[in-house]
């Protein structure tokens, strides 16, 4: 199997990919491997984009099994959050862009691997 890490950034950065190209500046796409209480485990997508929304590249872009969840706000913060509700713990999530800070804290504080590159690097 895969390590979940992996999985989680390859995804962002191909959704990512599959957006026009002005809008990678300003959309981010993050993927999170999830596992429910019977250890099965999947991806869930999140845009940065009102309630789920995905533009016509993302969407032909999505694999079999995935599944997008709604929300507003940071992608990677609403992945936490979506999970959380649902019961699902968080293993890994990685973003088309880097992660912010506030982001980062969130994924960290959920037990989960933060994936793909920081906005920041934290100061030894």
């Amino acid at each position: 199997m895969i390590e979940p890490g992996r999985v989680a950034r390859l995804r962002a950065t191909a959704l990512q990919e599959a957006l026009s190209s002005p809008s990678r500046t300003r959309v981010t796409m993050a993927a999170a491997v999830v596992e429910d209480s019977q250890e099965n485990r999947r991806v869930i997508i999140k845009t940065s984009e009102p309630n789920g929304y995905l533009r016509p590249g993302v969407k032909s872009a999505l694999q079999p099994g995935e599944s997008v969840v709604p929300g507003y706000g940071h992608a990677e913060a609403n992945i936490v959050v979506w999970a959380t509700k649902n019961d699902d713990r968080v293993i890994a999530v990685a973003a088309g862009r880097p992660i912010c800070e506030n982001c980062v804290g969130a994924i960290e504080d959920a037990g989960a691997l933060v994936a793909s590159p920081k906005k920041y690097q934290p100061r030894s």
